[in-house]
């Protein structure tokens, strides 16, 4: 068996490679939480996925955009400035 993270290729014309990464990241962390982490229930971002997020340089955030809740239904994300995600994109 073998793990798989799908993107729908339709929306790789509406964003920019940056956003696309982003995205991608976001997916890899739960996968890594899968396999070497407590994942939470169902639908439900944890306090554990939100700091493996902030670690790679992305800010969970329920709204997108600063000050939302790290954890919970439906969280997002942002790029945390000077973090490792926009150093390495950077280079993309």
């Amino acid at each position: 068996m073998t793990d798989e993270i799908a993107l729908n290729p339709e929306y790789f014309f509406e964003r920019r490679e940056g956003e696309i990464l982003q995205t991608l990241v976001h997916e890899m962390v739960y996968l890594w939480q899968e396999h070497f982490g407590k994942p939470g229930r169902r639908g439900y971002d944890n306090p554990e996925w939100a700091r493996k997020m902030e670690g790679i340089g992305l800010m969970p955030s329920s709204t997108g955009k600063p000050g939302g809740k790290k954890s919970g239904g439906k969280v997002g994300d942002y790029v945390i400035a000077g973090g490792c995600f926009e150093k390495i994109t950077a280079e993309v």
